[in-house]
């Protein structure tokens, strides 16, 4: 049987877990299934959407050790998390912002490009140690992907909103408490 209390304190890093690895494997089906090349933008918020799913799930591996344990060693990790998860969630924001913003005018794509080099830089090539997931195949174009009649970008502007939201949230119960036990 679910404990209702822990499913109360735990429901929406569970949710966040759910929703971000359950887009990021949306986007592999997309990729793969119906061969939507990712295009530049794309593989940036595939990106963010997967930094969410594995902040959201260490930071509740994290958040319930320090329920329990209440260390200040675990406190400052997840700290450090959270704040990460809301940078990496506002700037996923940003970029599905973009990618409508391109979409919604046609004539954005001639004066505007999408980028070609890796969108993670030299110190996190994820498109090195992970081709067949973040490699850019595409190019940007107004035919974006849709699911349930809506562009993906959309999906990744409320999961990234939401992210922030749970983020900040989360970062100032616990300053809270770190500030009353210690």
């Amino acid at each position: 049987m679910i404990n209702k209390e822990i499913l109360k304190r735990d429901a929406s890093w569970l949710l966040m877990i759910i929703a971000s690895f359950g887009m990021f494997l949306g986007a592999i089906f997309y990729q793969y299934v119906f061969d939507m090349k990712p295009c530049y933008m794309c593989i940036q918020q595939r990106g963010a959407v997967f930094y969410i799913g594995l902040a959201s799930f260490v930071g509740y591996i994290l958040h319930t050790h320090t329920i329990e344990k209440k260390r200040l060693s675990i406190s400052c990790m997840l700290f450090l998390l959270l704040l990460s998860g809301i940078v990496v969630s506002f700037w996923g924001g940003q970029v599905a912002y973009q990618h409508l913003s391109l979409a919604e005018n046609p004539m954005s794509f001639l004066f505007s490009t999408c980028g070609s080099s890796s969108p993670f830089g030299k110190f996190l090539a994820l498109d090195e140690w992970w081709p067949a997931v973040f490699e850019i195949n595409g190019v940007c174009s107004s035919n974006i992907a849709k699911a349930l009649g809506v562009k993906m970008p959309v999906f990744v502007l409320v999961l990234c909103g939401g992210a922030v939201i749970h983020f900040t949230t989360v970062l100032v119960k616990l300053s809270l408490q770190i500030k009353r036990r210690f």
